[in-house]
């Protein structure tokens, strides 16, 4: 899986605008970049900090009963 920093390096050394025939295409900002791999970077840190976060399995049994 690619990191963060490897995506941007990449996206980099790629033209921001190019343009054919077939049409245009333009690529994210520097800043947009930047943002989504802090997002990335946060939501890696805090699943590997709590793993599962959010579910709990329990098995319930009521009073009395065996």
């Amino acid at each position: 899986m690619s990191t963060p920093r490897d995506i941007i390096t990449e996206k980099l050394n790629q033209p921001k605008k190019a343009s054919d025939d077939a049409g245009s295409m333009e690529q994210f900002s520097l800043d947009e970049l930047i943002q989504a791999a802090r997002f990335i970077a946060g939501e890696e840190a805090a699943e590997e900090n709590n793993p599962g976060a959010g579910i709990n399995f329990q098995k319930i049994v009521p009073p009395g009963s065996v």
